[in-house]
């Protein structure tokens, strides 16, 4: 028999809070570093800004619009965030709409990677692969749009969902009637099929990333006598700050992974569980801004340079205070 809390799980909702905070200064900060401290990068610090504004967003979207709370080991759950409570949006938009810019991040990054993968591939040949990489390009930006749209024509009518619910669960249909709104996703040929897009999307991104580095790293190793230890420097930074960005991916999706795992197996614990996949998802962009910040010479320098110049000017204040 299956038992599920429809309590609000407050440990979760605070957790949301304080990350989505701290999460949005360190984004922000991220995001004024590009603006102002890649002087290097020309129009590759677009391509920055392009991933850490779908960062941002998607934060925002995580911690404060939708606040997702799951109820497994069913595939349902409800929304605590400020455009479920005030405007009464519904949790399956609101899941559209975090599908959509999970997707978004993840492919935002490849295109850094395949920007960065054409500027570099010019300095030892023509690039034989260009339209291809522009295809790809391209469809990194459609990809998940269309995704999100299928997903959203999965929804079951709130009618259809409770009788699915009947059928396989009687008991716990009061305490879904308790909830002010919630979604229940069956597993039919629908939701299966916005599940295989978004693991294929998955693995052509985790596939293409590290071969478009160990290429390019392979490239400048080639031509290193032809240019010049700074542009080698400048490239080789900027190539191991994307590494160290994508290395941040399995904070994200090892947890989607294990979501996963729990709702096959119908695992007793697997709301309690869930709750902890959620609060090490929402921990993503913070940690990347962090690894952002600290990979990249020139940003790392700035924040340096920064605390630095603080020190300096507060020891300034207490000698003088001292003194008079």
């Amino acid at each position: 028999m299956v038992e599920i809390s429809f309590d609000l799980p407050l440990l979760l909702i605070y957790h949301y809070r304080i990350v989505g905070i701290l999460s949005f200064f360190v984004n922000f900060l991220a995001l004024f570093l590009i603006l102002t401290r890649s002087g290097r990068m020309n129009s590759f610090r677009y391509y920055l800004m392009y991933f850490q504004i779908s960062c941002i967003i998607l934060d925002i979207q995580l911690t404060f619009f939708m606040q997702p709370c799951p109820l497994f080991p069913l595939i349902a759950g409800f929304s605590n965030g400020v455009l479920s409570t005030h405007l009464n949006i519904s949790s399956h938009i609101l899941m559209c709409i975090l599908f959509l810019f999970i997707n978004i991040q993840l492919h935002s990054l490849t295109v850094c990677f395949i920007k960065k993968h054409q500027t570099i591939i010019q300095i030892g040949a023509k690039n034989a692969f260009y339209f291809a990489e522009i295809g790809v390009t391209l469809v990194c930006y459609f990809w998940p749009f269309f995704v999100a749209i299928i997903f959203y024509l999965s929804e079951l009518d709130k009618d259809e969902q409770l009788r699915r619910i009947g059928e396989k669960y009687p008991s716990l249909i009061p305490g879904f009637l308790s909830l002010r709104e919630f979604q229940y996703y069956d597993l039919s040929g629908s939701f299966i099929l916005v599940f295989l897009f978004i693991t294929f999307g998955y693995i052509f991104a985790i596939t293409l990333i590290p071969i478009l580095s160990y290429n390019m790293l392979q490239i400048l190793n080639k031509n290193s006598l032809r240019m010049s230890k700074s542009s080698i420097s400048k490239h080789k930074s900027a190539i191991k700050s994307l590494i160290a960005q994508f290395l941040t991916c399995p904070i994200a999706l090892l947890p989607n992974l294990g979501v996963m795992i729990i709702l096959a197996l119908e695992l007793s614990f697997a709301q309690q569980l869930g709750v902890y996949f959620l609060m090490i998802m929402t921990l993503h962009s913070f940690i990347n801004s962090i690894v952002m910040i600290f990979s990249y010479p020139d940003y790392r320098n700035a924040v340096y340079f920064c605390f630095r110049d603080r020190r300096k000017k507060s020891s300034v204040l207490v000698t003088t205070a001292s003194l008079n």
